[in-house]
């Protein structure tokens, strides 16, 4: 079965970018309602659940979209051709 995931910010890349920088530190920090990571090293993908990632990136503004073979459907019950033509291009 072909899937991939299409995460589509209105306010652009830099935006989202921003904002994952926002989400890692917000877990590093304690910011996110747990407590704070304990020092070392660490890579974000590590640090914060995607499940709790993608909640927070919607809190934003952010569209993440799922699409299988059958067709896309977002978080939010949206169809994939409610997106905007350049988060609908094909990989």
């Amino acid at each position: 079965m072909k899937q991939r995931t299409i995460v589509s910010d209105p306010r652009g890349l830099a935006h989202l970018t921003a904002l994952g920088i926002v989400v890692a530190t917000e877990r590093v920090l304690g910011l996110d309602g747990r407590s704070p990571a304990p020092g070392g090293l660490y890579l974000p993908e590590t640090l914060v659940s995607p499940d709790a990632a993608v909640a927070r990136l919607e809190q934003f503004g952010v569209r993440v979209v799922h699409e299988q073979e059958s067709g896309a459907i977002d978080r939010a019950g949206a169809k994939r051709s409610d997106l905007p033509p350049a988060a609908r291009m094909s990989a």
